[in-house]
């Protein structure tokens, strides 16, 4: 190999180098001489070491295995059979028929080419739970509830009951006539109410004494569930109660009208609403309101209304200044 010649070839050049080409042996050359024996020895022993590179062994590559994913569970389209629109009624008085109801849902599926299922709930807070809890894609609900469901993105209106040529209900707030002339004269009162869970004639006058300053709960003198309109005007009337409230114009329900007087005009309250949940597509939403309005005589009459009429959110604008005003937790209702 070439590790000879080349030990040999170094020799050669550091004897030249010290010995100047002479082969003269003084001192200081073989001072020299030591120094250049021991570099042989090292040479030799480092080429012995060395020797000739062997073949490398190459290792190949290893090219990773891809594990495919599991494949994402898919959701039926809404409308469909495995994944069926739920139609949302409040029946309170448990005397809705299930085959009236069911009626209405195949009219829908069919003229909306969507399968709906009707579901039936006790209450307007439930009915709106269901909605925002995605149980359900389209639902009934009064105002208080709708302005919850809209408050909350869960629901947007599109159809809204008519009756006697309105959409609303108006209350008003009345007393005796030459007594109670006005919120300030509440405090110590009796006041008549049709009942406990009236909108007009109970939820809506104790926000307008709140917003004069006056606490129903503690400030009147006795409150007493008269069960209607009339009633509550005839209490008034009779001497029993002082204040109360009742709908716009049902003073003409008794002989002495003019036995009591007209306090405040309340904020219009929206009839009940057909609402659709915010969750579903705008193609589903097109089909349901086209189906809807294709069925609005029939929804009329299941639902003891004049008409279904296109809704409009402005038609909760006074409602809602109420509310703002008094800082009334509408969502606290729905619970």
């Amino acid at each position: 190999m070439c590790h000879s010649a080349c030990l040999i070839n170094s020799l050669q050049v550091l004897w030249s180098k010290y010995s100047g080409g002479r082969a003269i042996l003084t001192k200081s050359s073989a001072h020299h001489y030591v120094i250049l024996i021991i570099s042989v020895f090292v040479l030799v022993a480092c080429g012995a070491q060395g020797g000739t590179a062997g073949p490398v062994d190459e290792q190949p590559t290893r090219i990773p295995t891809i594990t495919p994913l599991p494949p994402l569970p898919t959701i039926p389209p809404p409308g469909s059979a495995e994944n069926p629109l739920v139609f949302a009624l409040t029946d309170p008085t448990g005397e809705l028929e299930e085959e009236d109801a069911a009626a209405i849902a195949a009219a829908i599926s069919s003229r909306s080419d969507l399968v709906v299922e009707m579901a039936v709930y006790s209450s307007y807070p439930e009915s709106y739970k269901a909605v925002c809890l995605g149980e359900a894609s389209l639902v009934v609900l009064d105002a208080l509830s709708y302005i919850a469901a809209r408050s909350e993105g869960c629901a947007e209106g599109l159809l809204i009951a008519e009756r006697d040529g309105s959409t609303a209900t108006q209350g008003q707030v009345v007393a005796a006539a030459n007594q109670v002339f006005t919120y300030f004269n509440f405090r110590g009162s009796a006041y008549c109410r049709p009942g406990a869970d009236s909108f007009y004639g109970w939820i809506l006058p104790v926000l307008t004494m709140r917003r004069e300053g006056i606490d129903a709960f503690t400030e009147l003198d006795a409150v007493v569930d008269a069960g209607s309109d009339e009633a509550v005007l005839q209490l008034i009337a009779d001497g029993e109660c002082q204040t109360g409230a009742t709908l716009v114009g049902a003073e003409q329900l008794i002989e002495q009208a003019t036995v009591v007087d007209i306090i405040e005009v309340l904020p219009p309250v929206p009839n009940e609403a057909v609402a659709v949940s915010s969750r579903l597509d705008n193609l589903t939403r097109a089909l349901l309101q086209d189906a809807l309005e294709a069925q609005s005589e029939e929804l009329a009459e299941f639902f003891s209304v004049d008409a279904w009429i296109p809704h409009d959110d402005s038609l909760y604008d006074e409602l809602m200044a109420l509310f703002e005003q008094v800082g009334f937790d509408f969502l606290s209702m729905q619970e």
